[in-house]
C-alpha cells in the first residue's frame, strides 16, 4: 500500500472515530417556563447515561436505559405510580436537548396529568445545561 492511501485510511478511519463519539451530557439540565418544571441529572460513561429526572416537588425518578450515540439522548422513566413508562429521545445541540416523549400507559393505568410524565404534558421541550458559578 502506497503512502497516499495508507494516509486516506487513516484519515477515513479517525474521521469516522470522532463522529461516532458521542456528546457528553454530564450534569444538571433544567427546563425553562414556559416549560413544565423538570431538572436532569445526567452521568455518561462511554455510550451509557444514568442519573434522575426530578419534579417541580423535588421528586426524583431513575432513568433507565439511557444511551446516547452522537447527539442522541435515549433513556425511559417509569412514573411513581408505575402505570406509565415514558421514553424520550434527545437531540443535543451545545448547552440544549431538544425532547420529545411518548407514554405507554399500562392497561387499566392512570394515564396521569400534565408534566413529563402524563398524558397532559407537552409533547416536545427543551432542556438547558446548568452552568456553574463562575469562580
Amino acid at each position: 500500500m502506497n503512502a497516499l492511501a495508507l494516509t486516506l485510511v487513516v484519515l477515513t478511519g479517525s474521521a469516522a472515530l470522532v463522529a461516532q463519539t458521542p456528546v457528553d451530557v454530564t450534569g444538571q439540565w433544567k427546563t425553562e417556563p414556559p416549560e413544565p418544571a423538570a431538572t436532569l441529572d445526567l452521568k455518561v460513561e462511554g455510550a451509557k447515561v444514568t442519573g434522575t429526572l426530578a419534579g417541580p416537588r423535588g421528586n426524583t425518578m431513575p432513568l433507565g436505559d439511557g444511551k446516547i450515540v452522537r447527539n442522541r439522548l435515549t433513556f425511559t422513566v417509569i412514573s411513581h405510580d408505575g402505570d406509565r413508562t415514558v421514553s424520550f429521545v434527545g437531540l443535543v445541540n451545545g448547552d440544549a436537548i431538544a425532547f420529545t416523549r411518548t407514554i405507554v400507559t399500562k392497561p387499566g393505568g392512570s394515564p396521569g396529568a400534565g408534566w413529563l410524565l402524563g398524558a397532559g404534558g407537552p409533547p416536545k421541550f427543551t432542556f438547558k445545561r446548568v452552568k456553574p458559578p463562575a469562580r
